[in-house]
């Protein structure tokens, strides 16, 4: 369902991503 794939898109937008630039 696309409000899953929201879901999983905006923990990638707050975990991942600062992650990567820390």
């Amino acid at each position: 369902m696309l409000l899953s794939h929201m879901c999983l898109r905006l923990l990638w937008l707050v975990f991942v991503k600062p992650g990567l630039y820390h």
